[in-house]
């Protein structure tokens, strides 16, 4: 008797499966995925925007021949200074004369390479201080449709008071962000 109640709650439990497997089953079959194009084609549009206000900033530093120091150019003017102090209180007044050439030598190499066009450390920018400065700039495009790069650039040349408002957001970005001082080339 024992082994025909056994086997009656195996016959039960044989069912539920089957019940729940068939279950599943129609839920897999009847789910289909969808992907949102409309996402999808937003999330591309947003890239491809970023990409378009990052070459207008290259294009607009571009044009005022923009160069910025790195942090770190203090590494050459206290290399330069301490030597020279150094040189003075070793060797007098021509102590001072030869440790601030050294020193101005030493400073040299320290920060080379330090002094980049703007361009160049716009684009180097890691893709969330891209999407900071983004968002910045945004402030000031507003509600400007575009369709290119093309089209966008037309947008902000032609427009002297946009071209300044960009330029002096995208300078206090430069400075603030990545604490870097910008230059004027003649």
């Amino acid at each position: 008797m024992h082994c025909g109640h056994s086997h009656a709650g195996q016959h039960s439990d044989i069912r539920s499966d089957r019940l729940i497997f068939s279950i599943i089953n129609n839920i897999i079959r009847n789910t289909t995925v969808h992907f949102d194009e409309d996402l999808l084609t937003q999330q591309g549009s947003m890239c491809h925007r970023i990409d378009d206000v990052m070459k207008l900033c290259c294009e607009l530093s571009a044009n005022q021949q923009i160069q910025t120091t790195v942090k770190g150019s203090g590494k050459g003017a206290a290399a330069a200074g301490g030597l020279a102090f150094a040189g003075g209180l070793v060797g007098g007044p021509l102590g001072i004369a030869v440790g601030g050439a050294v020193g101005g030598l030493l400073g040299c190499w320290l920060t080379s390479g330090q002094f980049k066009p703007l361009p160049q450390i716009i684009m180097e920018l890691s893709p969330q201080q891209q999407q900071k400065l983004y968002d910045d700039l945004m402030v000031i495009l507003g509600d400007i449709q575009w369709t290119d790069l093309a089209q966008l650039t037309a947008l902000v040349m032609g427009n002297s008071t946009l071209k300044q408002q960009l330029t002096g957001a995208l300078l206090g970005y430069i400075t603030k962000e990545l604490q870097a001082q910008v230059h004027y080339v003649d």
